[in-house]
């Protein structure tokens, strides 16, 4: 049910290590809600429904999927933003259908300008808890910005990652780069396109044997909400695809 729960925030931009997208101060809260039908390879059907609130220096989402068999999970993910203090969080919390949960918090602190102070942690089912520290260095460009920074586990280990955001024309793009502890790296590249609506992304997981995973998505905005599509294929070749049907109601 993993996959479904992020189906509904495919064509969000997603938060990068050092920035929180918020409104200006003196906005007023919007929420947005969706609802939708998720199909899987098999038929089987999963009902999702997503809320965002977005207020001035934060911005709050919550998932739950049920599964064709009554089974549930729900995702919290809460983000915030201090521009004054030069600090973002972002912390996501999983609850499954038994009621154990899994959480991620991610910190970013300015350090100088363009350098940030990083902190990752990880808390598992069974109640494990890794973390992971690092710096970032964020450049602008004519067209965006680029981000690069390494990240070590408390078990010793680097992972690096590289990230670059345009956009040009209405045409937002992102280029992201992980290079994990074990040598395996995860490529994901995606544009959105303000005017017409699609939205388009690939990752590729090669793992430190070659093998490889790939998984293609396409968001097209309709009346009133979106169709999306996603591709899984495995390293053996064999193609997975589920379709999501979902509307959309803006909330004053």
């Amino acid at each position: 049910m993993k996959r479904y729960l992020s189906f509904a925030a495919l064509a969000v931009a997603a938060f990068g290590m050092v920035a929180v997208q918020a409104l200006p101060a003196d906005a007023q809260p919007r929420a947005r809600q969706s609802q939708g039908v998720v199909t899987g390879p098999k038929g089987k059907t999963t009902n999702v429904a997503r809320e965002v609130v977005r207020e001035p220096g934060s911005r709050t989402a919550t998932t739950t999927a049920t599964g064709p068999n009554g089974g549930t999970r729900t995702r919290e993910n809460a983000r915030t933003i201090d521009r004054q203090a030069g600090t973002a969080n972002a912390a996501q919390t999983t609850t499954f259908n038994d009621g154990t949960q899994r959480s991620i918090n991610r910190e970013a602190t300015k350090t100088a300008p363009g350098v940030f102070d990083l902190n990752r942690t990880v808390t598992q089912r069974d109640g494990d808890v890794n973390t992971q520290t690092g710096t970032a260095t964020v450049t602008k460009t004519d067209t965006g910005r680029t981000v690069s920074g390494e990240l070590t586990g408390s078990a010793g280990g680097a992972s690096t990652f590289n990230r670059a955001v345009s956009n040009e024309a209405g045409v937002r793009s992102v280029d992201h780069t992980v290079t994990g502890t074990n040598g395996g790296v995860t490529a994901y590249s995606s544009s959105r396109d303000r005017a017409t609506g699609v939205f388009e992304s690939t990752r590729t997981q090669t793992g430190p044997g070659g093998q490889v995973r790939t998984t293609d998505v396409t968001s097209e905005r309709t009346e009133d909400g979106r169709v999306i599509e996603k591709t899984v294929t495995a390293p053996n070749g064999e193609t997975r695809t589920s379709t999501g049907v979902f509307t959309v109601t803006k909330k004053p």
